[in-house]
């Protein structure tokens, strides 16, 4: 079935229009409109972007849990309580650069990401994603080849993120903040 899977995506990518896109359009437009994005330049160049999605939000609970029915695959199954948290805050953070040296957001002599909420700074845990390059396009659609895709951990409890709470990436590339996590 995992193969059968791969190779649909697969072959999929090499349409002009995605055969999968009927079954997902929905969710992933949910997915797609809360995503926070933040472009870093030096002069004209792109130096990085991030793309950050809160998981713990309940509209993205409800379209994480569509996109895993449409997938039955064990390496998604045996994941759902990464996605699906309650106790915890995380992010599912696609960064891309061009530089390859810097495209790993565990090295912290690169990257440091910290939650800022009611005036505190917590700490993250960052985790690579366990799904298979083509079920984290599959579940985060605003993902793609050319990203690396991460789990971003905060152990502090979700109902402590609010209007004011802002993740922020601090990197000799340039440090980005992302605010405005709740609507």
């Amino acid at each position: 079935m995992k193969l059968f899977f791969t190779l649909f995506l697969f072959l999929n990518s090499c349409q002009s229009g995605s055969l999968l896109q009927p079954l997902y359009t929905k969710h992933s437009s949910t997915l797609k409109k809360e995503v926070k994005i933040k472009n870093i330049y030096n002069s004209f160049d792109s130096v990085y972007t991030v793309k950050a999605l809160w998981l713990n939000q309940e509209k993205i609970q409800t379209a994480l849990k569509k996109q895993l029915q449409s997938v039955s695959s064990s390496a998604t199954t045996n994941n759902t309580q990464l996605l699906l948290a309650k106790d915890y805050v995380i992010f599912f953070v696609s960064l891309y650069t061009s530089n390859f040296n810097y495209k790993n957001l565990r090295n912290q002599k690169v990257w440091n990401i910290t939650l800022q909420t009611n005036n505190k700074k917590y700490s993250s845990k960052i985790l690579a994603s366990p799904f298979a390059q083509e079920q984290t396009h599959f579940l985060f659609p605003f993902h793609n080849s050319f990203s690396k895709g991460f789990f971003v951990k905060f152990n502090i409890h979700p109902n402590q993120i609010n209007s004011s709470s802002k993740l922020i990436f601090y990197s000799f590339l340039g440090n980005s903040t992302i605010a405005h996590l709740v609507k």
